[in-house]
């Protein structure tokens, strides 16, 4: 299914150019009741074009993992900031308010982008707003934050270390260092930003492997949960990357980590894989966490930790949870 994004449609002018039928999405929708957790694909191509690649293999391999996919066909060059940037907050906004008739869940919405599609991603994760209560279109009624982020050697910053190509098309010849601030999106992050998968190859030629280390830097510094790998070699724009050596593992690791966050549920319904606030709503599981965890309900780190699942435990020095007692829970847990 195609739809667009905004009742206006496609500016004349587009047509038969590189925006022509944008901005728009194309669905890839789970069969079943649901709901299911969606993901807002974001190709790449330098804000100068959307790569096929990056697109549709995407979201059928989404599919084939148990979730929900949409494809954005975000306004690239000649259109710049903030158009991609609403383009990709729309798709959100529009994701919760069909979240009914698409069978998804509206707390479970992510989105998933490669290189400046990963820099649209980005963007949409430290750029969102709950949406406005009193607006005339239901759907800008929606929040645009998304719940997590999937970056795939994405572009991140607009100083130093970014692709130029990508820089240029968004913000044009003549730089504005407010704006160059703003969309260094490292220098964003907040402790509300969503959590967050990153990965790329170490010799990245195009987009320097920096913008996803000064992220991963900025997400610790804020305590913002996020999982990052660096693979030694890969050229950029690998896509699925299914004909590598290395990066060719990333779909499963990303799966395991949707997974660790409960974005795709796991079986059973608790599991050291399950989050802190979910366990703890739950009274036989909150026990269970309490025998293991003496004083967690209570703790004063409740706040930033409710949000991760319990295997992340091990991780922090406040809690000093050996590893195999985080599994024995999971144990203990998963016969509820």
């Amino acid at each position: 299914m195609h739809l667009s994004l905004w009742e206006h449609g496609v500016n004349e002018s587009d047509q038969g150019s590189t925006n022509e039928g944008c901005p728009s999405l194309t669905t890839y929708l789970l069969e079943g009741e649901g709901p299911h957790p969606l993901m807002v694909v974001c190709p790449g191509g330098g804000y100068g074009m959307r790569a096929a690649h990056e697109g549709e293999p995407i979201a059928k391999w989404l599919n084939r993992i148990g979730v929900s996919a949409v494809v954005l066909h975000y306004r690239v060059a000649p259109y710049k900031h903030p158009i991609p940037l609403q383009d990709a907050q729309r798709a959100i906004r529009m994701a919760r308010h069909h979240a009914e008739t698409w069978r998804v869940d509206p707390q479970r919405i992510g989105i998933l982008g490669f290189s400046a599609g990963g820099h649209v991603a980005s963007t949409v994760g430290t750029h969102y707003d709950a949406g406005e209560p009193n607006a005339e279109d239901p759907i800008e009624r929606e929040s645009s934050r998304p719940d997590l982020m999937v970056l795939c050697y994405p572009v991140i910053t607009m100083g130093e270390y970014t692709h130029e190509g990508s820089r240029t098309n968004l913000l044009g010849e003549f730089l504005d260092d407010a704006l160059v601030t703003l969309l260094s999106n490292e220098t964003q992050v907040t402790g509300d930003t969503p959590p967050a998968f990153i990965w790329h190859t170490a010799d990245d030629e195009a987009v320097p492997v920096e913008n996803s280390l000064q992220l991963a830097m900025a997400l610790s510094r804020h305590r913002v949960p996020y999982e990052l790998h660096v693979f030694e070699q890969g050229r950029h724009g690998l896509g699925l990357a299914e004909d590598t050596r290395e990066p060719k593992v990333w779909p499963q690791l990303c799966e395991a980590w949707l997974q660790g966050r409960n974005f795709i549920h796991v079986y059973p319904m608790y599991s050291e894989y399950t989050k802190l606030e979910v366990l703890l709503a739950n009274e036989q599981a909150a026990a269970i966490l309490e025998k293991h965890i003496p004083g967690i309900s209570t703790s004063p780190h409740l706040a930033w930790v409710k949000g991760i699942p319990v295997i992340q435990f091990a991780n922090f020095a406040e809690f000093q949870i050996p590893k195999n007692q985080v599994r024995a829970l999971g144990e203990e847990l998963s016969r509820i």
